[in-house]
């Protein structure tokens, strides 16, 4: 080879390396503490670990978000940061060994953003907050990876964690103070204030944001949807199996009072449940204040084990302050995995094992005894009637204010049996579709929903909702795009956008 011939060859290499180190590492963008590093996947870019809140512990650990500090030099957001801390379960964890235990760490409250590559503007957003009861879930969740729906929609996605069970809202009097709402949805607010004041650097539009949340995030949309300290955040709503909840101060306080008296007995300052209030006077309130906020972390997911931070019920209310276009989604069968625990003949390890199994040979006794069925059927029956009834009324309070209001009833079921016998269109299953993340290659909760010969159904279901939420994130309206998915809008007739 002639000395010309390999100079050229040497430039040719040297430049397709250059041009790939540049496409696999983009520029940094700078938000408003700093530069952050992103890095390629797929066909978008990904920044991962975005803290958009101070760390709430020590002093800050029962108090409303702060602004985080600056950081000097780049920021590699390469990773997803810990879940909030929460009892390790399937609902925040693909990690058997996080199971009953404490999983994750105060110092959470961070976010991930994916944007189409190249980074340019303006683009839709769309921010998720993810389900779990207020006690567990986190963004890491494979089922979360939002790569490909930011692709495939030509939009900025956001996840953000939030501090959970009672980090994430503490009802003890002495504790709580003058912060009425929960610390929860305090950070979710202070994530979408950092939406609308730094996504303009990842191509995204703040005038132009789309709020979704599944479950106890489509409860928080609902909060938001009648909170005067969420207006002008979000332009539009996509609540997923959630429904207008209200507090029930006096259960709540309930709840705060057992939480305290496990504490104090565990740490020998209580010896009769009946002595709490007499034990909260001597202490003192800085007292008692002090000595919550000292414990450690994993010591309170402990003793507080499946006691809830909240007691919480349906609200009919009509007070709507923010309207903006809305879908408003429910599953077929919503009740069937809210009540699994209570009917399930097997340990958390042992359903696990069996849900991640492949195993084509189970059946419903594998699970149930024939009376226990039974019962878990019956109640199964009226509680999805129940359910359905109440996203329905929620739509309707909605679709009252003018707004357009889009009611899908997301129906496929056809997971292998005895799944299918026991779950049905099961709660949480419109989400993989929606996100295009069908986890049938690792352990994961809804693993036993996929098999081989659904995949064509599946991915013809992705693309027809895409279509419908592209359309809806970029003006509104989910039949912009005509697909398989005929798009209705809500109103007294009750048309329901049906999806199987």
């Amino acid at each position: 080879m002639s000395v010309g011939r390999l100079a050229a060859a040497v430039l040719l290499l040297w430049s397709g390396w250059s041009w790939a180190a540049a496409a696999s590492v983009p520029a940094p963008v700078r938000v408003a503490t700093g530069l952050v590093q992103g890095h390629i996947a797929g066909n978008t870019v990904r920044y991962l670990g975005i803290p958009y809140a101070a760390p709430p512990v020590g002093a800050l650990r029962w108090q409303p978000p702060r602004a985080p500090a600056a950081w000097d030099g780049v920021l590699d957001a390469a990773r997803f940061s810990p879940a909030c801390i929460q009892m390790g379960g399937y609902f925040g964890s693909d990690d058997p060994a996080t199971f009953g235990k404490p999983f994750g760490d105060e110092d959470c409250l961070y976010l991930n953003v994916w944007t189409p590559a190249p980074v340019d503007a303006p683009r839709p957003v769309l921010v998720f907050i993810h389900g779990g009861a207020g006690v567990a879930g986190a963004t890491s969740l494979g089922v979360y990876d939002a790569t490909r729906l930011a692709g495939e929609l030509g939009a900025v996605v956001v996840s953000m964690n939030y501090r959970l069970g009672f980090f994430g809202a503490m009802p003890v009097a002495e504790v709580q103070q003058d912060h009425a709402a929960s610390f929860g949805l305090l950070d979710q607010l202070q994530a979408l204030r950092w939406v609308r004041d730094n996504i303009a650097a990842f191509g995204g539009d703040p005038d132009n944001v789309t709020v979704m949340g599944h479950s106890a995030g489509g409860v928080a949309i609902w909060t938001m949807l009648r909170a005067e300290a969420a207006s002008g955040l979000f332009t539009r709503a996509i609540v997923l199996s959630g429904i207008p909840l209200r507090v029930n101060p006096d259960k709540t306080r309930e709840y705060g009072d057992e939480l305290l008296r496990r504490l104090l007995r565990r740490d020998g300052m209580l010896d009769r449940d009946d002595d709490l209030d007499a034990v909260r006077g001597q202490m003192g309130g800085d007292a008692l204040r002090d000595y919550l906020y000292a414990l450690d972390a994993g010591g309170i997911i402990e003793a507080a084990g499946e006691l809830k931070p909240q007691a919480a019920e349906p609200d009919d209310g009509d007070d709507v302050l923010n309207p903006v276009p809305t879908i408003v989604g429910s599953v077929g069968s919503e009740a069937s995995m809210l009540l699994l625990k209570r009917y399930l003949e097997h340990d958390t390890l042992a359903f696990w094992d069996l849900i991640n199994s492949g195993r084509s040979d189970l059946r419903v006794s594998d699970f149930f005894g024939s009376w226990t069925y039974l019962k878990f059927r019956v109640s199964t029956y009226f509680a999805n009637r129940t359910l359905r009834g109440l996203v329905d009324r929620s739509a309707d309070r909605l679709a009252a204010t003018s707004v357009p209001v889009f009611r899908y009833a997301f129906e496929w079921d056809r997971m292998p049996q005895p799944w299918r016998k026991l779950f049905g269109a099961y709660h949480g299953i419109d989400v993989p579709f929606l996100f295009g993340n069908f986890l049938d290659g690792t352990p994961n909760f809804s693993k036993f929903t996929w098999a081989p010969q659904t995949v064509a159904e599946r991915e013809a279901i992705h693309a027809a909702l895409v279509a419908g939420l592209r359309g809806f994130v970029e003006s509104g309206d989910p039949a912009r795009y005509p697909g398989a998915i005929e798009w209705k809008r809500w109103d007294q007739k009750h048309h329901y956008t049906v999806v199987r």
